[in-house]
């Protein structure tokens, strides 16, 4: 039976359908990059086939979720998530995810497809494979005034004035902070590959992740690899949201038509 959605749960929560089809055949459950939010993919819906639904991740701290605190682990972070997606399962969909979010994306891939209810495809973008470092120092753990001091090396896509306005600072700092905390402190534990195919995705100028990095994806599934790059730096993507729309449709096959 198809679910049917209420206001509330198109509009707030963890997962954001700006657009719900109750006769959709296929999902995109998309997962925002640290700093980020739903908006990352707001103009998505449009570029993808029509009987595709897309859901955008909200993580707490942030926006309309700004008196939350952050979750700062992916033991916090999973379990209501993991609730959410279940549900969503009942039609075929695909998980994708950007930076951050690219990890979000395989852990939730990754316990689903234990399950035996996981994604058909996943999608990981502008991030390396689990166990490879990154290339930024750790810094969530800093005293507030230093880690605004060196955050703006890191939230590159953010305007430059903002790190000088004190209230807006007062605002974002705790959301920016917990997501980094979020990256810092994840460790990937040695498990099986996935039994479903990557595609990883990444820029051809992101100095933040090398293609060899991309390519280590290739050892956490047993079900196909593929790896693809675009023109531009790490937000490559914004600039690419009709091919990576037709790719996720490609990917859905016959969920997509």
């Amino acid at each position: 039976m198809a679910k049917c959605y209420t206001h509330r749960e198109q509009t707030s929560g963890w997962l954001r359908c700006p657009r719900p089809n109750p006769e959709a055949r296929g999902r995109v459950i998309c997962c925002h990059h640290a700093g980020g939010t739903a908006a990352a993919f707001q103009h998505w819906p449009e570029a993808l086939p029509t009987r595709v639904e897309m859901h955008a991740l909200q993580l707490p701290g942030r926006q309309d979720r700004l008196g939350e605190s952050p979750v700062t682990t992916m033991a916090g972070l999973l379990p209501p998530l993991l609730a959410r997606l279940r549900v969503l399962a009942d039609r075929p969909y695909i998980l994708f995810g950007h930076s951050l979010g690219a990890l979000i994306a395989y852990e939730l891939a990754s316990a689903l497809d234990r399950e035996g209810v996981g994604p058909m495809h996943l999608l990981v973008s502008g991030k390396g494979a689990p166990h490879r470092p990154s290339l930024f120092p750790a810094i969530s753990h800093l005293p507030t005034a230093q880690f605004r001091a060196r955050a703006p090396d890191v939230f590159e896509a953010m305007p430059a004035e903002l790190w000088g306005h004190d209230e807006a600072m007062e605002l974002l700092l705790p959301m920016l902070q917990g997501d980094l905390a979020l990256a810092d402190r994840y460790r990937w534990l040695p498990r099986p590959p996935l039994t479903l195919p990557i595609t990883a995705l990444g820029g051809d100028r992101d100095s933040r992740v090398p293609h060899e990095d991309l390519a280590a994806w290739a050892d956490y599934t047993d079900a196909g690899f593929e790896q693809q790059m675009f023109v531009g730096g790490h937000f490559y993507l914004d600039a690419h949201v009709g091919v990576i729309a037709r790719l996720i449709a490609a990917r859905l096959g016959a969920a997509a038509a």
